[in-house]
């Protein structure tokens, strides 16, 4: 039942205040100092391993292909969100267009679901290249791999679609007050008076398809992994498989877990503190964007070579 019966307004509200940040204006200048920094720090990490990966002909190759679309998409959520934030620690401004809103929404969750399945292709590359190296090249080829990028983004694209959709088509109450930093579907559909069920349907339905399938086909593939490099006889070659996928793994797992985190903080975090849970949404934008240049870009030879080549034609 609505709990505001003489203030619903059919149409969602020209504007929005996001105003989960409000506890914190105290100290936001101090607190936008080291946000500011990773922000900063990922934009050029990332730009840096996509352009190295586009200049040197010699990382055309699945596995770096994945790592370039990686970049670029990291680029895309920091982007979508973190200036927004900066803009409201620094100069207080809490507005937002409806408009804008959605699209910062769409983008959150298309990009959000995009790197999970980004992961998942590339669990699945080193899958083959571990489990069945004789057959990489057979298997994961440049067009295959550009073929699956394709569908992913597509499928994904698809299956965010319908959020902004959902949003718009709600009774809201007079109230445009979003209790966030940025426009998550849950924080805006709290908002609205009357029935939010097909809402809450379809996001669990997002979360099952996404995280939970995506969580556990990755978990999977490395389970098959560290099986087959158990089984290696060198111990210097398993010591380079561990190298190489431990760290990779751990990046996974922490998105995935990160992601389903924040959703369910929303869902029962009730008793806990709301600036603890509007931080948790802004550093699961900032956190990958920083973490997977490292992983996926300083620690490998290769992209550490191209760099060096980069930055001697520069």
């Amino acid at each position: 039942m609505c709990e505001c019966p003489y203030n619903i307004t059919t149409t969602i509200p020209e504007v929005f205040l996001l105003k989960g940040l409000s506890l914190v204006q105290d100290w936001a200048v101090w607190l936008s100092i080291p946000l500011a920094m990773m922000y900063l720090v990922s934009c050029l990490a990332n730009s840096t391993l996509a352009a190295v990966i586009i200049s040197e002909r010699s990382l055309h190759k699945p596995m770096f292909i994945h790592i370039f679309v990686l970049a670029l998409v990291d680029l895309s959520l920091s982007c979508s969100v973190i200036p927004k934030v900066l803009e409201i620690l620094w100069f207080d401004s809490m507005t937002i267009t409806a408009e804008a809103c959605l699209i910062q929404m769409f983008c959150f969750y298309h990009m959000q679901g995009s790197e999970l399945y980004i992961f998942t292709l590339m669990s699945y590359d080193r899958f083959v290249a571990i489990c069945q190296p004789l057959r990489y090249h057979s298997m994961i080829t440049n067009s295959l791999t550009i073929q699956s990028l394709v569908f992913i983004i597509t499928w994904n694209l698809f299956l965010i679609c319908p959020i902004p959709y959902l949003t718009t088509r709600l009774l809201y109450c007079q109230s445009n007050i979003v209790l966030n930093a940025l426009c998550e579907l849950l924080s805006v559909t709290n908002l609205a008076c009357g029935d939010k069920t097909p809402n809450n349907i379809y996001m669990n339905f997002l979360v099952c398809i996404n995280s939970l399938t995506g969580f556990i086909l990755v978990a999977v593939s490395y389970i098959l992994i560290l099986r087959v490099v158990l089984r290696i006889g060198s111990s210097e070659a398993r010591k380079k498989a561990f190298s190489t996928c431990i760290p990779h793994l751990i990046v996974m797992i922490f998105f995935h877990i990160s992601s389903l985190f924040s959703f369910f903080l929303y869902l029962f975090g009730s008793h806990v503190p709301l600036h603890v849970q509007v931080m948790t949404s802004v550093m699961n934008t900032l956190l990958p964007p920083l973490l997977n240049p490292i992983v996926y870009g300083i620690r490998m030879k290769k992209i550490r070579q191209g760099l060096k080549k980069l930055s001697g034609r520069i």
